[in-house]
């Protein structure tokens, strides 16, 4: 899995994580409108798009659960791109599913 961002270490972008990572994330590095599935139930969501916090101005992801209420969430775009341990293993907390695979 591709879990470091345009070459920022993992520690960096945790340590920035709460903070206004304009300078830290480039527009590049955000999710894609589409589906996402979460690495620990495996549930899908659907990215919407990224949005800023009005009085912080933090970059946030919007996104659509597709089970349940299908409700609307937001999450810091750090906390969305970053990697995870899974099972040893790093993998990301939000992984793109192909177009072909989406329910």
């Amino acid at each position: 899995a591709d879990c470091l961002l345009m070459g920022e270490t993992l520690e960096t972008l945790q340590k920035n994580r709460h903070q206004n990572l304009w300078w830290v994330i480039r527009v590049t590095d955000r999710p894609e409108p589409g589906r996402y599935v979460h690495y620990k139930k495996g549930d899908e969501y659907t990215v919407l798009d990224v949005v800023r916090h009005s009085e912080t101005q933090e970059w946030l992801v919007l996104y659509r659960a597709e089970y349940g209420d299908f409700g609307l969430w937001v999450r810091p775009l750090a906390m969305f791109m970053e990697c995870v341990e899974k099972d040893g293993q790093q993998v990301r907390r939000f992984q793109p599913v192909p177009a072909d695979l989406s329910h």
